[in-house]
């Protein structure tokens, strides 16, 4: 077979290739063609090896490049096929032969060039020769769906080839069946998805993620849908939905995701193809992030209402909305974070509970209840009513000032200012009309906002607030650009997000190291789980009005909670639940379930401990941020009462149980249900 879309005359002159002598180890070399690297500048840049292509009598295409090699030299090619003649699975990336080091290119194109008039005329016959082994069939799929893509990928390489070329016919067709059928699905499988076309090493960007039993199921004709179903986790009706009727280039674990959120759908709300996702990529990224759906390992089970009303309208629809009403949806998405840790702060003060409601949760509840457009609005309006606020810094901020790690950073007529104070991130978010003054709990725990200002020739004078995340790996701080917004969240230009990168590098240079590692040393007391980071209650241009109010409600109610009764002093996780009896106990606990408060005046790591004893085990204690009142007042001999009120399966273990401590003297006290 050949190449798709030859010419007659290309046919003709490339149909007939006799096989030259054996290699000895009996593979024969049907075609061979040399590059030389200065013929195709445009691709091979950095070298000046000589590529080479063979066609081997056993089906397969390779390529390699030869270093040290200067000109063509046929007498490298038995030498070259009888070292690779035994490496049917492609594994061998590096082949020492007498004269030259070989890298195979297992990702290189299929042909060294696309077509014979793109070409060199001089190269011609060659190529004609090479195009004239090839399967068409196989190369014709494998470039169909080599269209690029948001996540990229390129398909049609020589590795991709030989897994499909060089099966006996019957397999070959039942995997290009399977292939054209549903090449979503299976493309991941059978095929490595390469970063792009590689003409220098042979490891560089491949993944695939195999899976036997599908593979069965394709070569002996078994139920290849329900296959399929068990690999992605989803349902077989999703399986045979059009969305995976074509080919859409998406990072194995994003595509996992994606689909997980589509099963839950109902089938008229599922877009028929990827295109939204492609069209709207980095708002779907945002979404994903929002509700936690890509984190690995889950940090919770995914739960079908919450996506259901996020896509009340359909993903498509819902997507063209936010697009007509945000300039940037992603964006959008992403500082919805904000609002929420807000409305967070508020229903931890009517819950009487210290941290309670996680901004991940209370965004699961908005979407359920109100959807992700609803969301959006939501926050735009909240963002809105903070840019008009000049705050004063409140009473009883825990922290107020942190060290700085590089305090100011200049390239050019670019300048940037660490903020290290609260009045400082106060007069930031009043000065940029956003909410950064939100993040001071963020910063505490080691993140770093700095105020960016320029003016670059031609260039209007630009300003921006820049969010370094803090990064930990392998015991080594690095800054991570999280967050960069203008005036009003608006998007930055190119130049001050060149300068934002900068100021990233110069963070994470040597000459930072030990500044970094001061502010990882401050953070450790808030990164242990028992202590969340302190998040103090939004200063007061940062409230939600009335009808955000109502909504955040209705969302608590999705969630089994709700604003507390008078009796109630706390609710409060249970902290130590894995170095105590909680874990053990965790399967007989019930809702309701009285506990008992036990005062540990002697504790030698808390002064203000109180022990949670349940039936006689331990199960942990008074997280120790909201320890100190429930301590005074059995100190002072107040007769308290506590009862779980709320068990989690899932989640951190400071956060699987719930307890609410009563006032026991006051009379409504034996009245209040469990919060579930």
């Amino acid at each position: 077979m050949r190449p798709k879309g030859l010419s007659d005359a290309t046919v003709e002159r490339g149909k007939t290739v006799a096989p030259s002598a054996s290699a000895p180890g009996g593979v024969a070399i049907r075609a061979a063609f040399w590059l030389d690297p200065g013929v195709d500048r445009a691709r091979i840049r950095h070298d000046d090896d000589l590529r080479l292509w063979l066609a081997l009598g056993d089906g397969r295409m390779l390529a390699f490049r030869l270093h040290g090699v200067r000109a063509r030299d046929d007498r490298l090619l038995a030498p070259l096929v009888a070292a690779i003649a035994d490496d049917l699975r492609g594994e061998c990336f590096r082949l020492e032969i007498p004269g030259c080091t070989v890298q195979v290119l297992y990702a290189a194109p299929v042909l060294p060039f696309p077509d014979a008039v793109s070409t060199p005329p001089e190269l011609r016959p060659e190529w004609l020769a090479l195009a004239g082994t090839i399967d068409g069939v196989v190369l014709d799929f494998l470039e169909s769906i080599a269209t690029p893509g948001y996540a990229g990928g390129f398909l049609a390489s020589v590795r991709n080839y030989n897994r499909l070329a060089t099966l006996d016919p019957g397999r070959r067709e039942r995997r290009l069946q399977a292939l054209t059928r549903f090449p979503a699905l299976v493309v991941p499988v059978l095929l490595t998805r390469h970063h792009s076309p590689n003409l220098y090493d042979g490891k560089r960007h491949a993944w695939r993620h195999p899976d036997p039993q599908v593979e069965e199921a394709i070569d002996r004709g078994r139920d290849l849908t329900g296959a399929l179903a068990e690999h992605y986790g989803i349902s077989r009706a999703l399986v045979r939905a059009p969305l995976n009727a074509s080919w859409w280039p998406m990072d194995q674990d994003t595509r996992r995701d994606t689909l997980a959120v589509i099963d839950c759908l109902p089938p008229q709300r599922r877009p028929r193809s990827a295109e939204v996702f492609e069209r709207h990529a980095t708002a779907w990224s945002a979404y994903l992030v929002l509700t936690g759906v890509g984190e690995k390992p889950p940090s919770r089970p995914l739960d079908r209402a919450v996506h259901v009303g996020a896509f009340r309208d359909g993903v498509s629809e819902t997507f063209e909305r936010l697009a007509r009403l945000e300039r940037v949806p992603g964006h959008a998405i992403a500082d919805a974070r904000d609002f929420l840790a807000a409305a967070a702060c508020l229903a931890d003060a009517w819950i009487r509970g210290t941290p309670i409601v996680m901004i991940e949760e209370l965004a699961e509840a908005w979407l359920a209840c109100h959807g992700l457009v609803r969301l959006v609005e939501d926050s735009a309006r909240w963002h809105r009513a903070v840019a008009r606020v000049r705050p004063a810094v409140p009473e009883g901020v825990a922290i107020d000032s942190v060290p700085s790690v590089l305090d100011r950073f200049e390239r050019g007529p670019a300048c940037a200012t660490e903020i290290t104070t609260y009045a400082a991130l106060v007069a930031e978010g009043a000065s940029m009309r956003h909410c950064v003054a939100s993040y001071w709990a963020e910063i505490v725990a080691g993140d770093r906002i700095f105020h960016l200002e320029s003016v670059w020739d031609g260039e209007q004078p630009a300003r921006a607030t820049a969010c370094y995340a803090l990064e930990v790996r392998n015991g080594n701080p690095r800054y991570r650009l999280a967050q960069l917004r203008g005036p009003c969240n608006e998007a930055v230009s190119a130049s001050m997000a060149d300068f934002a990168r900068a100021l990233e590098a110069e963070l994470n240079a040597p000459s930072c190291e030990r500044a970094r590692l001061a502010v990882l040393a401050l953070r450790e007391p808030f990164r242990n789980e028992e202590r969340p980071v302190p998040r103090d209650p939004p200063h007061e241009g940062m409230r939600l009005d009335a009808a955000l109010e109502r909504r955040l409600l209705r969302a608590l109610a999705w969630l089994g909670l709700a604003p507390a009764p008078v009796e109630r002093l706390l609710l409060a996780p249970v902290a130590g639940l894995e170095f105590h009896d909680g874990l053990s106990c965790l399967g007989a606990l019930r809702c309701g379930d009285p506990v008992e408060l036990v005062r540990e005046r002697g504790n030698r790591f808390d002064r203000n401990a109180v022990r949670i004893d349940w039936r006689g085990s331990t199960l942990g204690y008074l997280p120790r941020r909201t320890n100190r009142d429930v301590a005074a007042r059995l100190d002072a001999g107040s007769e308290l009462a506590g009862r779980i009120v709320r068990i989690k399966s899932h989640g951190a273990s400071w956060r699987r149980v719930f307890i609410e401590i009563l006032d026991a003297r006051a009379p409504q006290a034996a009245g209040t249900g469990p919060l579930g």
